[in-house]
């Protein structure tokens, strides 16, 4: 029997390029700043590794986040992505989905509780 315990080692996702999770005004780009309490970064294999669970649990927001071009969510759409990773954590023994739910938390709450604010996934690195 082959051994996949490399998928949820430490390292599965050592060489991937960045994904930008942040608060931002309606309609603004993020201004990513090197220490921030409004961003977070994941390697995309964690990104790929969350939409993918949550199409396959027929999660309606998390499985709808765009891999390439940015999504932008309300707080209505915030409140219902913490939700849903909250879900997850229920039913999905993954370091790596933990981390990133625990990351992205505070960026939801954040969101869910102001009005100025949007929750933004980044795909790509900003230039």
């Amino acid at each position: 029997m082959a051994d996949l315990s490399y998928l949820v080692g430490e390292r599965v996702f050592a060489g991937d390029d960045p994904v930008g999770f942040a608060l931002a005004s309606p309609g603004e780009q993020p201004r990513w700043r090197a220490e921030s309490a409004q961003q977070l970064w994941l390697p995309r294999g964690a990104l790929r590794r969350l939409v993918f669970l949550g199409r396959a649990y027929s999660l309606h927001t998390l499985g709808n986040v765009d891999m390439i071009h940015p999504t932008r969510m309300n707080a209505p759409k915030a409140t219902a992505l913490r939700e849903e990773l909250d879900f997850l954590e229920s039913v999905v023994r993954d370091r790596h989905v933990d981390a990133a739910r625990s990351g992205l938390t505070p960026l939801l709450h954040a969101c869910e509780h102001a009005d100025d604010l949007e929750f933004v996934v980044v795909p790509s690195a900003p230039a």
